[in-house]
């Protein structure tokens, strides 16, 4: 490994190393620093540099050998240059000594590592896009995708839940989409009498990208309803009954990972030339339930907690990313090959960008509350939705509330 690795840098602290800024490309070091943060993301790197996992590909490779760096770093910083290097090779996107967006970089990470460590090769079985067949049962209907190699399991009638269980069951794995992965479900459903209603389920997302509205400042929470709120679509035709009218839809999450990364919709497109930054203050939690946003009966873990923060300041062409990082209840702010300790009165809700959220064990036997004891950041306590406030549902039976399989080890 060679020396123009390291870097010395005034780091001086437990939480773990810089990465240094080799030419605009803090945007990359602040998404790495939030990434090695994780406690599924190290394991992941421990077995990739004991080949536990085969079919490491290039992208899987470089994230092994930074970590690898970043454990030597001790007291110096890391100078991240054959990481870059491969960037250069595997993103086409990539503008070396150029400015980028940190959450397409994010995407294009997870997406890779994804796509090089694929557990089942067998595809999802119900898609909201790309479909080839539509299958009716009474009174719902799903979009489905055949496959010779696969085994047609029956679907219940009349159950969304037996839907979005067979979806989830049957998605594309890898240890990425086990941590992050989010499955979306859009409920459907015709308002001119015909009791016509559609359930699909969109490809697993790794990020959940949130839209914020042009105001001085906004509750994190209002922004996820607005997500998940109920849409009329007016002169739309009805599959069912083909008449034109209103349909009803509303967007949910079918399964929530176990790191939920919130992508904050600040930068919007104007013109092909200019992008817009919203520099709203969004008001985050530090602990953040889903159970809202999720179809009731799939999943009893949807509290999460705050782990870290990526953040951009100034504009979209001159702009700088940091990141904060909580580390045994402590925040640390990754600055390039700068780290230090802060509280939590740093954190600031007109810069945050990206949030990083790791969902919480399940409740204790006694009944009691494992959330963490650090205070709350910014909390905006708000009511259920109006449209949340009857949870959906769903016929199920117990076969449908089985547990998603366990991560295997990836194979090709």
């Amino acid at each position: 490994m060679g020396t123009q690795e390291f870097v010395f840098s005034q780091v001086g602290s437990s939480a773990g190393p810089g990465f240094v800024n080799v030419g605009n490309n803090c945007y990359v070091n602040s998404v790495l620093q939030c990434l090695f943060s994780l406690e599924e993301i190290q394991k992941l790197c421990v077995d990739l540099a004991n080949h536990n996992i085969k079919g490491s590909g290039n992208v899987a490779t470089a994230v092994s050998h930074l970590w690898n760096l970043r454990k030597r770093a001790k007291d110096l910083a890391v100078a991240p240059v054959k990481f870059l290097a491969m960037l250069q090779k595997e993103w086409p996107e990539f503008l070396p000594k150029e400015q980028m967006d940190s959450s397409q970089f994010l995407y294009f990470l997870l997406n890779s590592l994804h796509n090089e460590l694929l557990v089942s090769l067998v595809s999802p079985k119900i898609l909201s896009s790309n479909f080839t067949d539509k299958v009716t049962y009474p009174g719902v209907t799903c979009c489905i995708r055949s496959y010779s190699n696969f085994k047609e399991t029956p679907l219940k009638e009349d159950s969304w839940l037996s839907l979005i269980v067979h979806s989830w069951k049957y998605r594309v794995k890898s240890p990425i989409s086990e941590i992050f992965g989010v499955q979306v479900v859009r409920l459907t459903s015709c308002s001119g009498g015909c009791s016509y209603e559609n359930v699909s389920c969109r490809d697993i997302d790794f990020i959940t990208t949130i839209f914020i509205p042009e105001c001085e400042s906004i509750a994190l929470s209002d922004c996820l309803r607005s997500h998940c709120k109920e849409n009329f679509l007016t002169d739309s035709k009805c599959d069912f009954c083909k008449k034109v009218g209103t349909l009803r839809t509303t967007l949910l999450f079918g399964r929530v990972p176990k790191v939920f990364v919130i992508q904050l919709g600040r930068f919007v497109q104007r013109s092909p030339t200019h992008f817009h930054k919203n520099n709203a203050a969004v008001e985050f939690e530090q602990n953040l339930n889903l159970a809202d946003y999720v179809v009731e009966g799939l999943q009893t873990q949807t509290s999460y907690s705050l782990v870290g923060v990526t953040n951009h300041s100034g504009s979209l062409q001159s702009g700088h990313y940091t990141s904060f990082i909580r580390k045994n209840d402590r925040w640390y702010e990754f600055d390039d090959s700068r780290v230090s300790s802060v509280t939590s009165r740093k954190l600031d809700p007109r810069k945050a960008y990206l949030l990083w959220y790791s969902r919480l064990p399940r409740v204790v036997p006694d009944g009691k509350s494992s959330l963490p004891t650090c205070s709350p950041i910014n909390v905006s306590a708000a009511p259920r939705p109006s449209h949340l406030a009857t949870p959906h549902k769903l016929q199920t039976t117990q076969s449908d509330l089985e547990p998603a399989p366990s991560p295997k080890k990836a194979k090709v």
